[in-house]
């Protein structure tokens, strides 16, 4: 993914260019691993500098797909 200048920010789990929502996967190497947890960090700073919002998304998300669901319908712009 690119910011308008060019600027290479990061390649999302999941992108919705359209309107600006980014959807990134959290297991459990995101949380052990400093080099990841890191890089996370900066990207997700990067994402929201071009404008970009962050849905975050763990297992226990997964296991809840009408939980989920509603969590995403929040980022889409109103009608």
């Amino acid at each position: 993914m690119y910011a308008a200048d060019g600027l290479y920010l990061g390649k999302p789990d999941i992108s919705y260019r359209s309107i600006k929502v980014a959807i990134e996967y959290e297991g459990d190497y995101h949380r052990t691993s400093v080099t990841t947890f890191r890089d996370d960090i900066s990207r997700r700073e990067r994402f929201a500098d071009a404008g970009w919002r962050t849905l975050r998304v763990t297992q226990a998300d997964l296991d809840a797909p009408a939980a989920l669901e509603a969590r995403f319908l929040r980022y889409l712009p109103p009608r």
